[in-house]
């Protein structure tokens, strides 16, 4: 079974009646798998001196002028040293944006070119806060409030009490532009109380082999 940052048998009041092994959460590359800062930002064309902002959100239009994602894009471009990085999903439909200070990435996975990001805004989703806080990634999270299986607030919150995170519930333009605010003075690896995070994939191939 893999791990979380919460406990899920206590969140959705089961008990598990089989035997059963529990590693540590799952990510889809280790360390020593990802591009180098340099690698990665050359790959990606990035701007040298700029604060490079990561931002996976899923759901919402870019030109929907009350979706989350526009807002926060909109927040950001308000800092005139900031290029942002829109990961689009392989499945979903394309983002349609047109600035010189966005890209955008679609690829699998991702996390192959985070050493390249200062930052990242997210979705409070399993995947997206485990790869951020296995790579220390200082990051605002979006979570859903509204998944009965999934206790996304708990699981973010996390990032704040290590050092590494905001989580933001209430979202307007008002409160986005304040969290971004918080999020670019933070420091990746500044004063975090996390420690080397081990990837559970690995403890499950080599239980199974």
């Amino acid at each position: 079974r893999p791990g979380d940052g919460v406990d899920v048998d206590e969140h959705l009041k089961v008990e598990i009646s089989v035997q059963s092994y529990s590693v540590s959460p799952m990510l889809l590359m280790n360390h020593d798998e990802v591009l180098t800062k340099e690698q990665a930002s050359g790959r990606l064309n990035l701007p040298d001196g700029s604060k490079i902002v990561y931002v996976q959100l899923g759901a919402g239009r870019i030109n929907d002028i009350d979706s989350e994602i526009k807002i926060t894009v909109d927040c950001l471009l308000d800092n005139e040293d900031i290029f942002i990085v829109i990961g689009e999903s392989m499945l979903g439909e394309r983002v349609k944006i047109s600035n010189k200070r966005v890209t955008i990435l679609r690829d699998y996975p991702n996390s192959l070119y985070f050493n390249a990001f200062d930052y990242s805004i997210q979705a409070g989703g399993y995947n997206s806060f485990h790869e951020m806080r296995s790579m220390k990634l200082p990051t605002l999270f979006y979570p859903n409030l509204n998944t009965g299986m999934d206790d996304q607030k708990s699981r973010c919150m996390i990032s704040v009490d290590e050092g590494w995170g905001i989580v933001n519930t209430n979202r307007n333009i008002g409160n986005i532009s304040k969290d971004i605010k918080k999020l670019l003075k933070l420091e990746r690896n500044a004063d975090s109380k996390l420690g080397t995070v081990k990837n559970g994939t690995v403890a499950i191939v080599d239980r199974i082999a």
